[in-house]
């Protein structure tokens, strides 16, 4: 059965354009899009995803339009809401381990306990970290700033430290220049 509208129909009926040079309308080589089922949504360039992933905050489609005009979603009372709108149990708010699904916001702004450090971005860690020589906190180094020198090292007046050995020995480890003032002055040699 020949559909209506189909390449072989039109080449039936108008027998010109089988013959060299083949001249075909772009018409007759148009496909419709596939349509969707009925448990899938059609995105903007044609492709079905699956109802079930349209307004879950992951953008299926190219455009986002999988995520556009839902409906504003509210909590339970024992839950937390992420940033990206997925709702969390309450109790994996501030456990040091991101359970919102791209995005840590259950983690910032959470008060840090007695044994724990607070990053700038408001993630705690364990205070044992801090200082380690290991970046722990996890949108920056802040767990590295500001560490005290050890017996080794020289602490310049911006709080940077630099090996001791490069105390005095004219040039400026520290950025302040903190590492040549108070040196005694070299006594010249004679040879």
């Amino acid at each position: 059965m020949v559909a209506p509208g189909s390449i072989y129909k039109n080449m039936i009926q108008h027998p010109h354009l089988m013959t060299p040079p083949y001249h075909l309308p772009y018409s007759a080589f148009k496909s419709q899009r596939p349509s969707c089922g009925s448990d899938e949504f059609r995105c903007n360039d044609g492709r079905c995803i699956d109802d079930f992933r349209r307004c879950d905050y992951i953008m299926d489609c190219t455009s986002g339009e999988d995520e556009a005009n839902c409906p504003n979603i509210t909590c339970q009372s024992n839950e937390w809401q992420c940033d990206s709108g997925i709702c969390i149990d309450s109790r994996l708010r501030c456990n040091n381990r991101q359970d919102c699904p791209n995005d840590s916001s259950d983690e910032r702004n959470c008060q840090c306990k007695d044994h724990q450090f607070r990053c700038r971005d408001g993630t705690c860690i364990d205070a044992s970290l801090k200082c380690n020589n290991v970046t722990d906190c996890p949108n920056d180094n802040f767990d590295e700033l500001y560490c005290p020198c050890t017996a080794d090292q020289f602490e310049c007046t911006n709080r940077h430290c630099i090996p001791r050995s490069r105390k005095c020995d004219d040039y400026n480890d520290c950025q302040d220049g903190s590492d040549e003032s108070d040196c005694r002055m070299h006594p010249f040699e004679y040879g």
